[in-house]
């Protein structure tokens, strides 16, 4: 994506959890970093398919629930 769409407000983006929302009809997760930066990313794992916003956050990385790959 190339352009800005509000899809939450930044008070609703816990630091530590991840959340999914719908763009466009393209599913993506959010979650908040340790340096409280909100991020999004496709809610969908390269690996298995797994939705990211299934997952936890690490430090600055979205976690996939199913095998642990860090994004």
């Amino acid at each position: 994506m190339n352009e800005w769409i509000p899809v939450a407000l930044g008070r609703d983006i816990e630091a530590g959890a991840a959340t999914g929302t719908t763009v466009d009809g393209t599913a993506v997760a959010l979650w908040r970093g340790t340096d409280d930066r909100i991020h999004a990313w496709a809610d969908r794992c390269p690996h298995r398919g797994m939705r990211l916003s299934f997952g936890f956050v690490r430090e600055d990385s979205l976690v996939c629930l199913y095998h642990g790959w860090r994004f």
